[in-house]
């Protein structure tokens, strides 16, 4: 079930509160074969001067009540290229979430997902022959403003996609999420950096 407009209206406002502010939002629709609409707002220089923030607007529509999750997500990521358009990322793996019923949480890897963005849309495409997959994490640059958002009769969690080495994505799958969650902790995360090494690279 879909949620209502007007609990759309409070999404939005509320995103546009998590950016600072409509004057600093740019929406923009990425239309997919089946004639639905995936959108994002984006934001140049936030959360820091060097970065870009986007976030899906509609995946909330999605019910993963089945997966015994009665909430909605919504997914963020940022990035430090204003070339990039790596908005376009975030739908596509908004897209294929809704498409495979997948439901996007901490650990849960679209195998080729910058691969199939970068199809359609060419600043991706330096991209696909380090990172062509897309792995989910819990938030960590935003302090609460992208955490969950209460609506009328829904609550909202926003969940961040960061670009995956093939390395990193075969620690994962040999050793669990967790460990290298461990790796992340250590290291520090570099996933903003779109030109970073493999975190996985000497584990």
């Amino acid at each position: 079930m879909r949620i209502s407009d007007s609990e759309t209206s409070e999404l939005a406002d509320h995103l546009e509160g998590a950016l600072g502010g409509a004057n600093h939002c740019v929406y923009k629709n990425y239309p997919q074969k089946d004639g639905s609409v995936i959108g994002t707002v984006s934001r140049i220089g936030f959360p820091r001067q060097d970065l870009i923030t986007s976030c899906t607007f509609g995946l909330a529509h999605a019910d993963w009540t089945d997966k015994d999750f009665p909430d909605r997500v919504e997914l963020v990521g940022a990035w430090n290229d204003e070339k990039v358009e790596y908005s376009r990322v975030l739908a596509v793996v908004a897209r294929e979430a809704i498409r495979q019923h997948t439901l996007p949480k901490p650990g849960v890897i679209f195998e080729d997902a910058i691969k199939a963005a970068a199809i359609e849309g060419s600043s991706l495409a330096p991209l696909v022959s380090q990172t062509p997959h897309a792995l989910v994490l819990f938030p960590y640059l935003w302090d609460k403003a992208f955490d969950k958002c209460d609506l009328q009769a829904h609550s909202v969690w926003f969940l961040q996609v960061v670009p995956l080495f093939d390395d990193e994505r075969d620690h994962i799958e040999q050793h669990g999420f967790e460990a290298f969650e461990e790796i992340l902790s250590y290291e520090g995360a570099r996933f903003v950096d779109l030109k970073r090494l493999s975190h996985a690279g000497t584990y």
